[in-house]
């Protein structure tokens, strides 16, 4: 359906009952900049899945019900600049998860379920601006965790 779409530069799926995305649902979205996923029922993110959608500047995937983001889940979005993944039940950061990510400005990762977050998270988000985290379950800040995040 979306291999003809290759001009695409906004794909807005929100408020639908999505819980699948098959590998290649994106792969001809080159020119695709915004990519809004929100309010429906995503629980997990296949590898590779963002890989050829390296124009991407804004990725909204609030409001699902992902638990897990694998690694390398966002190593093509050199691009990105907004990130949403609130309201999900995402656990665990794992190390590396933003580590291209050097033009993110606005990151949510409000009301999931985080408990910690890893030494050196944010240390690739230079030029962060917003940050919230606010709703999690997070116990403890380690010493530097922000240390980075002059524009914060």
């Amino acid at each position: 359906m979306l291999n003809t779409l290759v001009n695409l530069q906004m794909l807005s799926l929100n408020d639908n009952e999505i819980a699948v995305l098959p590998n290649g649902t994106f792969d001809t979205l080159v020119n695709l900049q915004y990519l809004i996923l929100e309010k429906n029922e995503i629980a997990t993110l296949p590898d590779g899945i963002f890989d050829t959608v390296v124009n991407l500047q804004q990725l909204n995937l609030g409001e699902n019900q992902i638990t897990v983001l694998p690694n390398g889940t966002f190593d093509t979005l050199v691009n990105l600049e907004r990130l949403y993944l609130h309201s999900n039940q995402i656990t665990v950061l794992p190390n590396g998860t933003f580590g291209t990510l050097v033009n993110l400005q606005h990151l949510s990762l409000h009301d999931n379920q985080i408990r910690t977050l890893p030494k050196g998270i944010f240390d690739t988000l230079v030029n962060l601006q917003e940050l919230y985290l606010y709703g999690n379950r997070i116990t403890t800040l380690q010493k530097d965790t922000f240390a980075g995040l002059a524009k914060l």
